[in-house]
């Protein structure tokens, strides 16, 4: 499968049965310190995976950064609308309608503090360290921001993942 003209690799599921459908990982390494790169980058991540019939769980580093995504989508592709909700500790998980008229949760989910309280197949990690529920999904992107600290946590991240057995696949992203 192609994403964003970068190939991304199948890997097996971290557990030691055979998984009913096989997890993708991958990384996406950050370099340039430019303002909102990586937020921009995770909206544009966020409508391929929604284009494709993703059911998106966004896991931000901060509040800050799950309520600056929030705006972002909704002008960053003038062209595009991408459902979506914000989900903050202690929050239940709201509901839209679809073309039928029938509620139905929001194709893409941003939350911070909190974990998915529907079924998802795509993990966008923005966190610090792998949430405890990261076994549920289909795919995992975790992106990994240009700042040492961030870099250091992400090192982490792919130990862990390398210590499930898991195959992972890494990106340069430069711009």
């Amino acid at each position: 499968m192609h994403l964003f003209g970068i190939f991304i690799v199948t890997v097996l599921n971290s557990s030691s049965e055979l998984p009913t459908s096989p997890t993708q990982v991958d990384f996406y390494i950050f370099h340039a310190h430019y303002v909102q790169a990586l937020e921009r980058f995770v909206c544009r991540l966020i409508e391929k995976a929604y284009q494709q019939k993703h059911q998106i769980f966004v896991l931000a580093n901060t509040e800050a950064q799950a309520k600056l995504l929030d705006s972002l989508l909704w002008v960053v592709n003038p062209d595009s609308f991408i459902p979506h909700s914000l989900l903050l500790a202690g929050q239940e998980e709201t509901f839209c309608l679809n073309g039928e008229g029938k509620s139905q949760h929001f194709p893409v989910v941003i939350g911070y503090g909190t974990m998915p309280q529907s079924t998802r197949t795509l993990l966008i990690n923005l966190a610090e360290t792998v949430p405890d529920f990261f076994a549920q999904f289909q795919r995992i992107a975790e992106l990994v921001a240009p700042e040492e600290s961030a870099r250091i946590a992400g090192r982490q991240r792919f130990r862990f993942y390398r210590e499930q057995q898991v195959v992972l696949n890494s990106h340069d992203i430069s711009k």
